[in-house]
């Protein structure tokens, strides 16, 4: 009698053939029947392997088949080679250990929080053969193959998704700290008139602390609203609330807000928000300023037309078109022009070329929007001298809201900006070799292990320490000592690239930090440094040498560490390289430390 290796035609024949003597004859003989019914189970449970391994192979999403004891991968179907970049050969060398990234403990910790979650998947970072990582969602779960029982592991790659979501909470969080830091009031409220954001700003003009504003109504506040003209303003005549009633913007509306003691003018704009797809506004958000400070500018030019001309700050006026109307002596002592020479021209005679077409676009927006703009500029004499000036330009309304004048004040800072870039530089740089001082190195080198978090290059830290330096310096003192740090670290400046840091600690110590990756091994470049290091210098006549001991660490590592951390471990791998017989470098492992 032939096996379940029969064809399912001659299988079906044995079947037909039974039944007829069943139907002939009550008794079949068990010889016969048994090993058919057999016969019958295994061809079932081979059609159900054959389906379950045609699914397999042409699932579209990597799966894994994983042994529950060993964490051996059992199987691996043509996604998963496609998705890891391994053969099928290699990934059944490997166990899930090899590809998941987190360490045992972590791999714990993330099953009780999906447990915990009530997810039935976990997250986990996975490492293809490239050494690419990879964000992954896992479902897994128990099944029996041929008596055995195996981990099913179904992967999808997350790592576009994890990553907008990233960008989404990055985008929200630099919308909060826009909000928050904007040099004007906003004020965000609902349909009903609701306080529902405010910024900082908006409290210091209010001069009120943020719970007093928040959650509550704008009919609540404890001042009395005003015109430009002092006569009292309604709730519905708000800029917020015409905003909302009539779904426009409101763009430079002037109000006071009085109290017991002072009046704060504001001008104000208000902008109604929508939900997508919605023709009415849920919200209205509100920008203002205190102009309160421009009002008594104004009341002051017309009543002192003597403080004006002998002010120490140069003022100018212009017209509303940007025509140069009125300047004072100040002006004229600082740009070197006389009256006659800028009367009636436009301010743009003073442009240095350093701003470019976008600074004075955002300039002039924010001035015919808000009303104002302050800040430094860089302005060009009559003499074609480049100075530096503090700026207040303000925009003068008439009692119908209208811009009829711009009043910008300056002072010459040309001496103040010099004098904080020597201050720069001294707290900030090396005075012997200009270098990076170690203040600086640790702020690159914490922007540097903040930016390296999502990566895909190695940042490595070089301390290199000079061998037979004090030698020299004790010999020849330490006006040679001094020529030749400046020299080694003229050397380090070209090996490295212009994005390297190299920075001098003091003494003879130097740190240098740069980023590598499969197109830019650090070996070779460690080696560059060693050998432009140890050629012979030149200091007048004397020809001296010296060589370097470099202690080398790299980041990322398995836990997040500071500035100071990774300094320590390259200083200890530098011990460990003076150790070695110097002129070399070595690298920083935790275990010999």
């Amino acid at each position: 009698m032939q096996s379940i290796a029969d064809t399912p035609a001659l299988l079906n024949e044995r079947i037909t053939a039974i039944v007829h003597a069943l139907a002939t004859d009550a008794t079949v003989p068990a010889d016969q029947l048994l090993p058919l019914l057999t016969d019958i189970s295994a061809y079932l449970q081979q059609q159900n392997e054959h389906n379950y391994r045609l699914f397999f192979e042409l699932a579209r999403v990597p799966i894994l088949l994983i042994d529950p004891e060993t964490r051996q991968i059992k199987n691996a179907n043509r996604a998963a080679e496609n998705f890891y970049g391994y053969s099928r050969e290699q990934l059944l060398q490997l166990c899930i250990t090899d590809i998941n990234c987190l360490t045992p403990q972590q791999i714990r910790e993330e099953m009780a929080h999906a447990e915990a979650e009530r997810r039935a998947f976990f997250l986990f970072p996975h490492r293809l053969a490239s050494g690419e990582i990879r964000q992954v969602e896992v479902h897994s779960g128990p099944i029996i193959i041929d008596g055995h029982e195996y981990l099913y592991s179904t992967i999808y790659d997350i790592t576009e998704r994890q990553q907008a979501l990233i960008q989404l909470r990055d985008s929200e969080a630099r919308y909060r700290a826009l909000h928050d830091s904007l040099p004007v009031g906003c004020l965000t409220q609902d349909a009903e008139h609701n306080i529902l954001a405010i910024n900082d700003e908006a409290c210091v003009i209010f001069g009120v602390d943020r719970a007093q504003l928040q959650n509550n109504n704008l009919a609540s506040m404890p001042w009395v609203r005003v015109r430009e003209n002092g006569e009292p303003l309604s709730l519905d005549e708000h800029p917020a609330v015409e905003c909302l009633r009539t779904r426009t913007p409101v763009r430079g509306f002037i109000m006071g807000l009085k109290s017991e003691h002072h009046t704060v003018w504001l001008s104000v704009n208000s902008q109604p928000l929508y939900h997508p797809g919605e023709t009415e506004p849920y919200a209205v958000i509100s920008t203002f300023s205190d102009i309160s400070e421009l009002k008594q500018i104004e009341e002051k030019l017309s009543l002192a037309a003597s403080v004006f001309t002998e002010a120490r700050e140069a003022i100018m006026i212009t017209d509303a078109d940007a025509r140069i109307v009125q300047i004072n002596n100040a002006f004229c002592d600082i740009t070197g022009y006389s009256q006659d020479e800028v009367l009636g021209q436009n301010p743009r005679l003073l442009q240095s070329g350093y701003q470019d077409t976008a600074f004075y676009h955002a300039f002039w927006r924010q001035l015919l929007e808000v009303g104002h703009w302050s800040g430094e500029i860089w302005n060009r004499r009559k003499n074609g001298d480049i100075f530096a000036e503090q700026q207040t330009i303000s925009a003068v309304k008439n009692a119908k809201n209208e811009t009829h004048h711009y009043v910008s004040l300056f002072s010459d800072i040309s001496d103040r900006k010099q004098y904080e870039k020597q201050l720069e530089q001294q707290a900030f740089y090396d005075q012997l070799t200009g270098l990076p001082n170690r203040a600086q190195l640790t702020d690159k080198l914490t922007l540097a292990i903040q930016q390296n978090n999502h990566a895909l290059t190695q940042l490595c830290v070089a301390y290199i320490d000079l061998d037979g330096f004090k030698q020299i310096n004790d010999t020849y003192g330490h006006a040679v000592g001094d020529q030749v740090l400046v020299t080694i670290a003229q050397r380090m400046k070209k090996v490295l690239r212009g994005t390297d840091v190299v920075a001098r600690l003091g003494g003879d110590e130097f740190v240098a930090l740069f980023t590598v990756n499969q197109e830019r091994p650090w070996l070779h470049l460690v080696t560059r440094l060693l050998n432009s290091i140890a050629k012979t210098l030149s200091i007048g006549t004397l020809p001296l040498n010296v060589s370097a001991s470099i202690g080398l660490t790299f980041y990322q590592q398995a836990s997040n560490l500071t500035a100071e951390q990774l300094l320590a471990q390259a200083d200890q791998a530098m011990y460990q390289a003076k150790q070695a017989g110097r002129n070399q470098y070595q690298l920083y492992e935790a275990k010999l430390h």
